[in-house]
């Protein structure tokens, strides 16, 4: 019986121990590898050693969502220059006491384009994050899909009411 108790227990520490990589799993814009939370950008490096099909869909989602911040803060400061351009006209004018109409045109219409560039920048930019941040999510299914594998063994441990059984899968 003694035998039998040690051969199980050398069978299941085994099969347990015979995994490879370990799957991803995403937090947010955390990702956690082998119990170790990483970054985006730890994980970029993790990805680019191990898994290049993942980092390729990873690195381009970065890339995107990079430029989706530029295009945002570009966008909402010309939504800022225009709103200033706004308040500082009718003080022009009160300084002024003759403001011909071509100066109050040009001011309007800068203004005006201002703010439909900014606000087109702006949405540009949601659109481009909300693409990237897509893109690398998904990467760590691909990861998960194509890169990690699966255990080679798998032990399970079952107990029913007249007795405790122990299958390990190949």
């Amino acid at each position: 019986m003694k035998k039998i108790i040690v051969f199980l227990l050398v069978l299941m520490t085994g099969c347990l121990s015979i995994n490879a990589q370990s799957p991803v799993y995403r937090n947010g814009n955390s990702y956690m590898v082998d119990g170790q939370m990483m970054n985006k950008k730890a994980y970029k490096g993790y990805l680019q050693n191990t898994c290049p099909e993942a980092f390729s869909k990873f690195n381009s989602g970065y890339k995107t969502a990079n430029a989706g911040w530029g295009l945002f803060g570009a966008g909402l400061g010309l939504e800022t220059a225009a709103i200033a351009i706004a308040i500082a006209t009718p003080a022009i004018a009160v300084d002024k006491k003759e403001v011909d109409d071509k100066t109050m045109v040009g001011l309007s219409t800068g203004m005006a384009l201002s703010y439909v560039t900014g606000s087109l920048m702006t949405t540009a930019g949601i659109v481009c994050l909300a693409v990237g941040y897509a893109k690398m999510h998904s990467a760590a299914d691909m990861y998960n899909t194509s890169c990690a594998k699966k255990p080679v063994a798998e032990l399970h441990l079952t107990a029913g009411r007249n007795a405790v059984g122990l299958a390990c899968k190949f």
